[in-house]
């Protein structure tokens, strides 16, 4: 039997705040994991190396699977001097049905560069479900480069909803951002509010012309040289071809030093094989490295 002190104890819903710091040095053994720390449901397992000793390929691993009311993950990663580093999921991140106070779900990524390091941030899609409500922030921070020797590829695939047939988003709120800040600077500030009850939006040229999955890709900086002999080089016609052979709503913009690639389609999984063709062929240019996909994509 409850005694009445229990009986009459307010109700706390429960709620989980992860937070994970990684950090990556160049060693005489290659890039390396040298700091890895983890509070809450959040953590990565060993690097993986298929490229070799420079290249870490690391995978978050987030096992609820999703955020809940309540909820905040915060992500920090430093890339220092000379080293390099992938990181990925291994499966879609969802945000799930919030409660009836519609305490936010929230997560924060921050990726710090050091000079002459590269970072890759290619995680999987998130997929809102109906009646969540979050606020998704990604960071990235770049240092002063006289000759621009540190660089990023990132991508963020957002799906509103499961599909407009089985659970379309019609009711809840998403608020995302992408920041690229350089020197302190920011370079690009890309942000989307969008309120599910919002019909006219999802509607209107302006808005999600109906469709409910959502994609951008930053690559850069390209250093002055490649930007100014665009007429020579073949790798821009190679992304053209790439945008113009699909139909869908899929674009590449060279603005200043930075290339913008973004999808707005129903289909999740073709924003991810776009913007991977995109990555093999900007990869190189950038990063002077072919393109390896990571091992956990193909399971």
């Amino acid at each position: 039997m409850l005694n009445s002190q229990s009986a009459n104890a307010t109700y706390l819903p429960s709620s989980w705040q992860a937070n994970l710091y990684l950090k990556f040095e160049k060693t005489h053994r290659g890039a390396r994991l040298t700091k890895n720390e983890h509070q809450g449901p959040l953590s990565v397992q060993k690097p993986f190396y298929p490229e070799g000793p420079d290249l870490p390929h690391v995978y978050l691993l987030h096992p609820p699977g999703g955020l809940v009311s309540g909820d905040s993950l915060t992500i920090d990663v430093d890339v220092d001097t000379g080293s390099s580093a992938l990181l990925t999921a291994p499966g879609a991140f969802r945000v799930y049905k919030a409660r009836e106070d519609r305490t936010l779900q929230k997560q924060v990524v921050t990726i710090n560069l050091s000079e002459n390091s590269r970072a890759e941030w290619l995680p999987q899609e998130s997929i809102y479900y109906p009646d969540s409500f979050s606020e998704v922030n990604t960071i990235v921070n770049i240092p002063k480069s006289s000759n621009n020797n540190c660089h990023f590829i990132g991508w963020e695939i957002a799906c509103y909803g499961l599909s407009e047939k089985t659970a379309p988003f019609l009711s809840g709120g998403v608020k995302q951002s992408l920041e690229i800040w350089q020197d302190k600077l920011p370079v690009l500030i890309d942000k989307f509010s969008f309120d599910g009850s919002d019909k006219c939006f999802k509607q209107t040229m302006t808005g999600l012309q109906g469709k409910n999955v959502n994609g951008i890709m930053v690559s850069g900086p390209f250093n002055e040289e490649l930007v100014n002999g665009l007429s020579d080089q073949h790798w821009l016609n190679d992304i053209r071809n790439i945008t113009h052979s699909n139909d869908v709503l899929f674009s590449s913009t060279l603005r200043g030093q930075w290339l913008i690639t973004r999808y707005l389609g129903n289909n999740a999984e073709q924003a991810r094989q776009l913007m991977t063709e995109v990555w093999k062929v900007v990869r190189p240019i950038l990063m002077n490295r072919k393109a390896v996909l990571p091992r956990i994509w193909s399971c």
